[in-house]
């Protein structure tokens, strides 16, 4: 697998051209990922073109231990090489 700890297979978009279409498919295999994890509740799915190659998605739901707060989880991939990194912040 490209980054197991990442999940989603995100592997399957390496080689894919950074379009609209194809981020909006990130955006919905992540957001359904997560949904049938039932890790969180209520994803915030965006994934945003950095740069030809490159996207970066954010993750935003409510805190399990305090819904007064929010993670944030960014991660970046690059399209054609398939590297991910990825960041988690809690807002609140």
């Amino acid at each position: 697998t490209l980054a197991p700890r990442v999940g989603a297979n995100l592997e399957r978009f390496i080689g894919k051209p950074n379009t609209r279409e194809v981020r909006d498919m990130i955006e919905a295999v992540v957001s359904t990922e997560i949904i049938n994890s039932q890790l969180v509740y209520d994803p915030t799915v965006t994934c945003i073109q950095l740069s030809a190659e490159e996207v970066f998605l954010t993750v935003e739901f409510p805190s399990v231990e305090d819904r007064g707060r929010e993670v944030i989880v960014t991660a970046e991939l690059d399209l054609k090489t398939g590297n991910v990194s990825a960041r988690s912040a809690i807002n609140g």
